[in-house]
């Protein structure tokens, strides 16, 4: 067995803990946000390992205690690491759907057993939808983006494509911002937006635009595009634009923001 110290990785950890779990007759299930770093190659990172299981408080804390856990208050701590065990109370479930099948992880550090890909993602939905809570979402959408999602005996609904949309960013974001209106439209079932030009300043240039796509490259779960606004001194940025990257031209022939205003005819 490998030893347990700062440079221990979360799942070499979870390894060691569910191996000495299983040597101790113990069934265990690794759940939540451990779940998700392992899935997400530590692009999110946690350092609460949730195992679930009907065993006793003796029998895990025996476990534990020889390699080198005990416990403090709800957690289960070990001077050598800065990973932290909890124990939900069973049974392992989504809502109020149990779960019986599990992935089973096998290496030299020990055996694992874990929420599969799917059940993570439905897990992490299920945080998002009961409690608000958005980095649950976020969570989902990177352990989706990152393996292979089982949807037999579910339906499989085409994403939305929302050609009209207003996420405030850049000069407005008191109202809203890309991350979290892009988060709103995942959950909504919308998987690509077309965004307007009238934020503050208005994306009226090229480089505005491209001010635009950069923030959405880091803050956007879902895909994107942007238009570029018309206005009556900008026909030389509309002219250079390449349209195979943007989704238009919008052209306001009414008042809007700035100078999103198209009124003269030999503009």
């Amino acid at each position: 067995m490998s030893k347990i110290d700062k440079n221990t990785l979360l799942k070499e950890l979870a390894l060691i803990v569910c191996d000495k779990f299983r040597r101790h007759g113990i069934d265990a299930v690794l759940t939540g946000g451990a779940v998700v770093s392992i899935y997400s190659q530590n692009r999110y990172q946690s350092y609460d390992l949730d195992f679930i299981t009907h065993c006793s408080v003796e029998r895990v804390s025996l476990a534990l205690k020889e390699i080198g856990f005990e416990k403090h208050g709800r957690y289960y701590k070990n001077p050598d690491t800065d990973y932290f065990i909890e124990f939900p109370p069973p049974p392992v479930a989504v809502g109020n759907k149990p779960l019986t099948k599990f992935n089973e992880i096998k290496t030299e550090s020990g055996y694992l057993k874990l929420l599969t890909p799917t059940q993570c993602v439905m897990d992490r939905l299920a945080a998002f939808y009961h409690w608000n809570d958005r980095p649950s979402l976020e969570q989902a959408v990177l352990v989706a983006k990152n393996n292979e999602i089982d949807f037999e005996g579910d339906y499989l609904i085409p994403g939305i494509i929302d050609d009209q949309v207003h996420f405030r960013q850049p000069g407005l974001t008191h109202k809203a911002d890309i991350r979290t209106e892009s988060m709103a439209a995942a959950a909504g079932g919308v998987t690509t937006f077309m965004e307007m030009p009238n934020t503050y300043p208005p994306a009226t240039t090229l480089e505005l635009l491209e001010d635009k796509y950069s923030i959405a490259e880091e803050a956007s779960i879902v895909n994107y595009s942007f238009f570029l606004g018309a206005s009556n001194n900008n026909l030389d940025e509309i002219l250079k634009a390449d349209y195979s990257q943007i989704c238009g031209v919008k052209i306001f022939m009414g008042s809007s923001t700035g100078d999103l205003l198209v009124d003269n005819e030999t503009a």
